[in-house]
């Protein structure tokens, strides 16, 4: 009689999916989403009941759901019946990869205070902008109270990844690191390609089915960018998961089990810092030095932080990033006065005098000229890689005693 309940259970566990031994982490990245976008995914979140969810905002959407009271009671409400999680950010989305430590402690800081402001909760978890953090921002990210972060699964070393498997792992300050799948993540951000949801659902089910094999109770993070989401997608999302039988979880969740496979990292690989243009290089050094020099930017200090914007400094610089940036900065600098800094241990004059704003080399040569009025760089070219090259076009006179200033500049300062 034993024995034969012992097949009966043995065979019932075996009839079990091995899909059903692991937890996905849904990370929605609302960031570049509309309110009606948020509003829609909410829905469809509180249509399920089987559907969690964490949600990344941008400190835009924050300071927005501060004024709208309705959608942001009904997100609370999903915190407090634990179905959603709010991650915390980077007030301004600043890029962590060039940014100082003090700029990026003042404004986790201020993001944090804003967003347990908003949902009445203290929160346990953190997401960097573009997933992208250095080993400098572990330590900052444990000061501030947070349990966890996610980031990309870049940040994993390749030597231990390949014995990881893109699961959590413990960071030597007791931060846990929870891995984003990039590959997974595309898949369910691409809602405009035809069959997406089937491309979706056949690389979860491998990934799931993979690491059933090696992992017990493994876990898998992926974050979606969902701007082109409507509540319809997010059901079909959901379904797609759930014909898995896989489990939605937060990543609070996540970090309240026990988990299976634990690995300690003491390391992350930090990301690529390397810029691709002068013109990007330029800024970072404009930029360091301006926040070094907040005090002088009392009135403005916040146009100056938000120079560090991480879409600044992507490689995907464009056209319309350039004239927002020096539409940003057409706050910040006042006419007729001469600013610098360092670049490569050469000085950089900048001037301003209301109409352009000129950069030169610390041999008075023009780096790049920009018009003030339109926020385009008429010499030099931001999106190339090449010093420019002194030509004699540049017209002194239309400056009227900007020139000038320079010169006694320079030779004040040389």
């Amino acid at each position: 009689m034993k024995s034969s309940v012992f097949v009966f259970v043995f065979f019932t566990v075996l009839a079990v999916p091995l899909f059903a031994l692991s937890d996905i982490g849904l990370v929605c990245d609302f960031s570049n989403s509309s309110t009606s976008t948020v509003r829609d995914f909410v829905s469809a979140v509180e249509d399920d009941d089987m559907a969690k969810a964490t949600f990344v905002f941008s400190w835009i959407q924050m300071e927005n759901l501060k004024k709208n009271d309705s959608l942001a009671q009904a997100i609370r409400n999903l915190v407090l019946s634990h179905r959603a999680e709010v991650l915390s950010g980077a007030y301004f989305d600043i890029d962590f990869a060039h940014a100082p430590d003090d700029i990026i402690y003042s404004q986790m800081k201020r993001f944090k205070l804003l967003a347990e402001s908003v949902f009445g909760e203290k929160l346990s978890g953190f997401s960097p902008p573009d997933l992208k953090i250095k080993n400098s921002d572990v330590d900052i990210i444990k000061r501030m109270g947070f349990e966890y972060v996610v980031a990309s699964e870049k940040a994993i070393p390749a030597e231990v990844s390949k014995d990881v498997f893109c699961q959590p792992v413990l960071m030597e300050n007791g931060v846990i690191l929870y891995p984003v799948n990039v590959q997974i993540s595309a898949a369910a951000s691409n809602v405009l390609v035809e069959n997406w949801e089937d491309n979706f659902k056949k690389l979860l089910g491998a990934e799931v089915s993979k690491l059933s094999e090696k992992v017990p109770s493994s876990d898998v993070v992926f974050m979606i960018d969902a701007k082109n989401y409507s509540s319809d997608l997010a059901k079909t999302l959901f379904n797609q998961i759930e014909d898995l039988k896989l489990r939605m979880n937060t990543i609070n969740d996540l970090y309240g089990k026990e988990p299976a496979y634990f690995k300690e990292l003491g390391k992350i690989t930090e990301p690529d810092k390397s810029l691709k243009t002068l013109y990007q290089k330029v800024l970072l050094a404009e930029w360091k030095s301006d926040c070094g020099k907040l005090a002088n930017f009392t009135d403005v200090s916040d146009e100056v932080i938000k120079l560090g914007n991480v879409a600044n400094f992507s490689e995907r610089l464009s056209a319309d990033r350039v004239k927002k940036i020096e539409a940003l900065k057409n706050n910040i600098y006042k006419p007729g006065k001469v600013y610098t800094f360092s670049y490569l241990n050469s000085r950089i004059f900048l001037v301003s005098n209301g109409v352009y704003r000129a950069y030169f080399s610390s041999d008075l040569n023009p780096l790049f000229v920009v018009s003030q009025k339109s926020g385009s760089v008429f010499f030099g070219d931001p999106l190339s890689q090449k010093i420019p090259a002194f030509v004699n076009f540049f017209n002194y006179n239309s400056f009227e005693g900007l020139w000038k200033t320079k010169i006694q500049e320079g030779e004040k300062l040389t």
